[in-house]
């Protein structure tokens, strides 16, 4: 029988599995007062190599602990995690965190069988080496730990540049994927800071970059400095539709008027930087409106990119529009830009995915003329995917109370925001309206900007941000 050591110091290895929870201790020591110690408390060298719930669970229900020195042979470290394993309902991303924690444990074991080797030439140098602990370290620490040596080695980067990331990860909370995002998002936040420190260019010349100016957007627009705005994100007037409410643009005129102030902020946007318009044109003597496509052309024409036609769905959109016509449910989303190339962070609020690639690749045959080309990936791998060209943000998010008749939601601009904006960059909407683009803005810690030619709505955006502001996430 062995006796209860002295003082309890725990073997590194005991360490890498979490702890249980209350609730699941407690359970422990009250099969332990009914049961007695069923798995005795295992000793390696004088310190606890497997029991440290055991010895937890023993003081709760005041049961004393009975211990057994280790007779195994190889690594103690393997057969603990070999042991846990089979008790434990771990996530691969858990395990992979275990692997990761395995690594310096292996070494120091690795570094002891040297020692013992020495003087007994290369034959007993052989006799002493561990057949499982040949390959990579992050490979054998992998498959000791039942896992995969890629998840490792993102552990081994997470815990370098974000260790606080890896708890939540021990813990089930994040998987490594999430986690891998995180550590961007970050790294992204540190370097739009870095940045914004360097570039004087990516400020408004007067007043506080965080504001709504009352005026036109043609006298506004000329205020700001050239390249600093990075993201224009606006739902303009729609031609003649409510007249009612605010000042309207015939249809006739609406081409040359929204390229005009696309013009004038053609020096203002940065060289990667984006604009996007929230539009659909109505229906009219039983046709589509033709104004927004003579837009789109006209700008095209004037020296914009059109890089893209997103689709903004309202899967609770109510049933407005022609009774003759099928429920509208979406609205476009132009996006035009300087440059062919402007900035995206395509997988800013994507879901992890271990399909990655075109998944039914093979099917259409690659090469010689088929939608698949001889360069692009056909294997399937883990990471995030990237967002769809579709966003869904239903009308029923909109912010209550909110006295305006075109509000859009602010997941909608949270979603475009994140996808074509780094924090701090500045974000702009000349047509600001009740300021839901600014409320986004400032949630996701960029610098906005908004003019708004009504004092009414100038109030209720400023209110708006004013009860944002100092509340950004950073994420």
């Amino acid at each position: 029988m062995v006796t209860k050591p002295k003082k309890i110091v725990y073997h590194p290895a005991c360490l890498l599995f979490p702890k249980l929870g209350e609730e699941e201790l407690q359970q422990l020591a009250d099969d332990i007062k009914a049961n007695g110690l069923r798995n005795k408390v295992v000793l390696f060298e004088g310190k606890v190599l497997d029991g440290r719930n055991r010895l937890a669970a023993c003081k709760l229900a005041g049961v004393e602990p009975t211990f057994k020195k280790w007779q195994g042979n190889g690594s103690p470290a393997e057969w603990v995690i070999s042991e846990n394993l089979i008790r434990r309902h771990l996530s691969a991303s858990q395990r992979a965190v275990i692997a990761h924690d395995l690594l310096p444990l292996l070494e120091r074991e690795a570094k002891a069988r040297q020692r013992l080797s020495r003087g007994r030439g290369k034959k007993g140098a052989k006799s002493q080496a561990d057949p499982s602990q040949v390959g990579k370290a992050a490979a054998v620490a992998a498959r000791i730990a039942r896992t995969n040596a890629t998840y490792v080695e993102a552990v081994k980067s997470i815990s370098a540049q974000a260790p606080e990331l890896i708890s939540r990860v021990r813990s089930g909370e994040l998987t490594v994927p999430d986690a891998q995002r995180l550590q961007r998002q970050q790294e992204e936040v540190a370097k739009a800071k870095r940045a914004s420190r360097k570039r004087k260019a990516y400020a408004v010349c007067e007043g506080d970059v965080d504001s709504v100016v009352c005026g036109d957007c043609f006298d506004l627009i000329p205020t700001l400095d050239d390249l600093s705005v990075n993201l224009t994100l606006t739902s303009p007037p729609y031609a003649q539709q409510r007249n009612g409410h605010y000042k309207g643009i015939s249809e006739a005129k609406y081409p040359e008027w929204t390229v005009r102030w696309m013009r004038l902020l053609r020096d203002k946007l940065t060289d990667d930087g984006s604009v996007l318009i929230v539009i659909r044109p109505h229906i009219k003597d039983g046709g589509i409106a033709d104004y927004v496509l003579r837009t789109r052309l006209a700008l095209r024409e004037d020296g914009w990119k059109e890089c893209e036609e997103l689709i903004w769905l309202k899967p609770d959109a109510p049933p407005l529009g022609s009774t003759r016509r099928p429920r509208r449910t979406w609205e476009s989303v132009l996006w035009f830009s300087k440059t062919g190339k402007p900035y995206t962070n395509l997988t800013a609020f994507g879901k992890s995915s271990n399909r990655l690639g075109f998944a039914g690749s093979l099917r259409y045959g690659v090469g010689n003329g088929s939608p698949i080309s001889n360069g692009q990936r056909v294997d399937l791998k883990n990471g995030i995917a990237r967002c769809p060209d579709v966003f869904v943000a239903p009308v029923g998010t909109n912010d209550k109370g909110i006295q305006h008749p075109a509000v859009f939601p602010v997941s909608l601009a949270e979603q475009l925001i994140q996808v074509f904006s780094r924090q701090g960059d500045l974000v702009l909407d000349n047509f600001c309206g009740s300021g839901t683009t600014g409320a986004a803005a400032k949630k996701l810690c960029r610098d906005f900007r908004g003019f708004e030619t009504s004092k009414r709505y100038v109030k209720v955006a400023l209110r708006r941000l004013a009860e944002t502001n100092g509340q950004g996430v950073k994420v």
